[in-house]
């Protein structure tokens, strides 16, 4: 049974039910995503500036037909970004489509590293971006399942590659013969360390950060119920009541206080209180200097004020 809100499905009122209780807002998640597939983008175009860069100094036609592959895998994937970009605002099930762009995630730089030579490339730490949007997108329980898969993929990847069923390209760097099952383990060993343990950190740290979150806006809530209850209080008092702030200026007034002033509130509130008392000039606000005041500190602990209506 979906849970409710006031007699209400979450999804009716634009949240996304989680596990453990919490619940995501519709626009909240979706700004998430749109943050996820911007950064998808502009760490794709670093990589492939870097690349054609690194192979322009190697004296290498960067058009070259060994490139290719990277400039189709590119495409690929800005076209798919800029898709799942423009179709977001359509999408009803935003936490099924947040799993489909971690899957995705996962698939395109396993597909990298398969360009980049198996074993010996360098991007298989780009699985942990993927992983830390599974904790920033969703919950901890997101980034342990695209730590599973980033292990299953870079696993089997490996595993293919080590009985010669695949044989991944040498698109960036020198192809070379690597058939050591140690250099294979050690690997697939650490790489799976590394992502089972980025999943556990970010998850904590995100979670800690939407607690913290929580809590935030529940102080805000009770202050701003607090300061309701204050104002009813003070508007239900009989007595006129003005509250002036350190540099002299009014704050607030109670009915009372406009009744006895015969002013309106926009005519008391955020003036200063020299223009509505006259005669109470001479007093002097934290910040200004003033013998009189000085002088007469205790006199004016209490004062009485004659005003005309």
């Amino acid at each position: 049974m979906a849970q409710k809100i006031n007699g209400k499905p979450l999804e009716s009122e634009g949240i996304v039910p989680e596990k453990g209780g919490e619940a995501i807002p519709d626009a909240a998640l979706r700004r998430r995503l749109q943050g996820v597939l911007l950064f998808r983008l502009l760490l794709g175009v670093f990589f492939l500036v870097l690349t054609i860069l690194v192979q322009s100094h190697r004296a290498e036609d960067i058009l070259s037909a060994r490139l290719r592959p990277l400039y189709y895998f590119s495409v690929i994937l800005f076209l798919l970004t800029i898709v799942s970009a423009l179709s977001l605002k359509r999408v009803r099930s935003l936490r099924r489509f947040a799993y489909l762009q971690l899957f995705f995630d996962v698939a395109a730089v396993t597909f990298l590293i398969y360009l980049s030579g198996g074993v010996e490339s360098l991007f298989s730490f780009l699985y942990m971006p993927a992983i830390i949007s599974g904790a920033v997108l969703l919950n901890r329980g997101a980034s342990v399942v695209s730590a599973s898969a980033s292990a299953l993929s870079y696993g089997l990847l490996l595993d293919l590659q080590y009985f010669g069923w695949i044989a991944p390209l040498q698109v960036v760097g020198v192809a070379s013969q690597v058939r050591d099952s140690g250099a294979f383990f050690h690997s697939i060993l650490m790489n799976i360390a590394g992502f089972y343990l980025t999943a556990y950190l970010s998850g904590s740290l995100a979670e800690k950060l939407r607690k913290s979150s929580q809590q935030v806006r529940e102080q805000k809530r009770d202050f701003h119920q607090l300061e309701i209850l204050h104002r009813n209080i003070i508007q239900s008092i009989s007595s006129g009541i003005l509250i002036v702030s350190p540099n002299g200026r009014v704050l607030f007034s109670n009915s009372a206080a406009q009744q006895i002033l015969a002013l309106r509130q926009d005519q008391i509130d955020d003036q200063p209180i020299e223009s509505i008392f006259p005669t109470l000039d001479i007093l002097t606000w934290p910040g200004e200097s003033s013998t009189i005041a000085q002088q007469e500190s205790q006199i004016l602990a209490r004062r009485e004020v004659i005003y005309k209506r």
